[in-house]
């Protein structure tokens, strides 16, 4: 007298069946989480991307009889004022334009000592130590130079430099990479940053 014991086990359809809809809520599951990840850091990293070359440092300006270099240094009685011509490209979309709030500059020396600080789109300043303002205006609120135009700004800090970065910074608070770099030099006889 034996019992007989009947094996019944899933099909191998049902089992195909449940392994592909597990698969599927699997992958939907995966996509949910990484899709945002994904799309946020996407953009991120694009965003600097209308900026790559909208600000450069200007070697020259023509004063209408010859070139001038304003990018340089100027020894004060206890401070030294740097110049920084900057110039806003042509090309630039105005959509894109409304996103830039202006830019920072990094002065080097050459022992690697560094100073920055920011231009931004109506931003009040002084005249004091580490500050920056527009040169010849006579107004206190900052401005970043718009597309075709260049604006000569000047440092006052506490040494001289031997060179200056320039970077994009948004409206979001970023601050883009370094788009343009120039050497600096004691001014020449005659210039006058003040």
């Amino acid at each position: 007298m034996g019992i007989i014991k009947e094996n019944r086990g899933v099909s191998s359809v049902v089992a195909t069946v449940l392994l592909i809809l597990l698969s599927v809520i699997a992958v939907t599951l995966l996509i949910s989480f990484v899709r945002p990840f994904v799309e946020k850091n996407l953009k991120k990293s694009t965003e600097c991307l209308p900026y790559q070359e909208y600000f450069e440092f200007k070697e020259t300006y023509n004063d209408g009889q010859k070139d001038i270099s304003y990018n340089c240094w100027e020894q004060r009685t206890g401070y030294v004022l740097t110049g920084a011509m900057v110039s806003g490209k042509e090309g630039i979309r105005s959509e894109d334009l409304g996103l830039l709030d202006g830019f920072q500059v990094v002065f080097k020396d050459a022992n690697s000592v560094v100073e920055s600080v920011k231009v931004l789109e109506g931003a009040t300043t002084n005249r004091n130590l580490s500050s920056i303002w527009v040169f010849n205006y006579t107004t206190n609120i900052l401005s970043f130079p718009k597309p075709g135009d260049s604006q000569l700004y000047v440092y006052n800090g506490s040494r001289a430099f031997s060179s200056e970065e320039i970077y994009p910074v948004l409206k979001t608070g970023k601050v883009c990479e370094k788009i343009d770099s120039i050497m600096l030099k004691k001014c020449e006889a005659g210039i006058s940053l003040s």
